[in-house]
Order: structure tokens, then C-alpha cells, then sequence
């Protein structure tokens, strides 16, 4: 639809809103830094997180449209998450800053 999603690192979550700028919602997981984030077919989010005090180890969290939460991902060459695509055939890449990948 007509949204934006906002990858609001200072406060731990993602903001979402209309293109005019309206707020519809916000959601997130506790002790996570949203980095960057991406929307697939299916309009799931998929929110990048880097490593804190309280994380420790960088993943991909994964939102349903509503702001649920579903699953993580999470692999050894996920470190220091600078993007993320999706590519034609749905496979998700994300470029890391930690591991030249």
C-alpha cells in the first residue's frame, strides 16, 4: 500500500506511516537497533539490526504487515548489516560492513 516504513535506530523500533506522513504504527523488538530495512511480495518487513550491549550479534528480523514479530535470521557472515534487497527471484542479500560481504 501507500506506506512508509522508518528504521528508527534511536528508539528501538519502526515507525510506520502514510506518504503524507500521518503515523499509523510502531513496532520492534526490545534491545534492537533497526538499521535498514526492506519490504518483500508479500509485504513482510525485514529489519536489519547490528549488534549492541544487549544483542549480541547482528540478524535480520522479520515483521508481518500488521508489526507482528515472526522470526530472525541470523548466520555467521550477517555482520554489521549496511543494506538489504530483494532480488527478482525473492532471494534476500544483504551487504555487511563487518565482513566485506
Amino acid at each position: 500500500g501507500d506506506v512508509l516504513y522508518v528504521a528508527d535506530c534511536n528508539n528501538q523500533r519502526v515507525q510506520k506511516l502514510t506518504t503524507s506522513g500521518k503515523f499509523l504504527a510502531k513496532f520492534g523488538i526490545r534491545g534492537g537497533q533497526p538499521r535498514f530495512l526492506c519490504v518483500d511480495t508479500r509485504e513482510r518487513i525485514f529489519v536489519s539490526e547490528t549488534s549492541t550491549n544487549k544483542l549480541k550479534r547482528s540478524r535480520v528480523s522479520v515483521f508481518e504487515p500488521c508489526g507482528t514479530f515472526s522470526y530472525h535470521i541470523t548466520h555467521d557472515t550477517i555482520s554489521g548489516p549496511l543494506g538489504m534487497a530483494f532480488d527478482l527471484a525473492g532471494n534476500l542479500h544483504v551487504v555487511n560492513y563487518n565482513k566485506n560481504t
